[in-house]
């Protein structure tokens, strides 16, 4: 019996491996054809966290904070559909303010 568990525990090792290399070819060829075009000034959606529409966006903290009416002290707020749930307003306005308070804010940067 225990001539036959090495075979079998070398393929089983052997086929792990081959599946890491397999997938981590795969993932890097994914990385490889992100361009920051594809990420950068996404369309605001409710999914988006304060902190990714800001980075997304190019935009300083302080002006996402300012439009959300939120501060430091809120620690993690979560997706802006969570933001605008706990406030009873609809996420269209809560995006309205964002895109209008970062249209202010590259207006003054001109």
């Amino acid at each position: 019996m225990q001539s036959l568990k090495t075979p079998l525990l070398w393929t089983g090792l052997g086929l792990a491996l081959a599946a890491t290399v397999f997938f981590a070819i795969v993932g890097m060829r994914g990385l490889v054809h992100v361009r920051p075009e594809m990420v950068a000034e996404a369309p605001i959606a409710g999914w988006m966290t304060p902190r990714y529409v800001g980075h997304s966006w190019d935009v300083p903290r302080e002006v996402i904070e300012a439009a959300l009416a939120i501060d430091r002290t809120d620690g993690r707020l979560g997706p802006l559909s969570k933001i605008a749930g706990d406030r009873g307003v609809p996420l269209a306005d809560l995006v309205a303010a964002l895109e209008a308070a970062i249209a202010d804010h590259r207006a003054g940067e001109e």
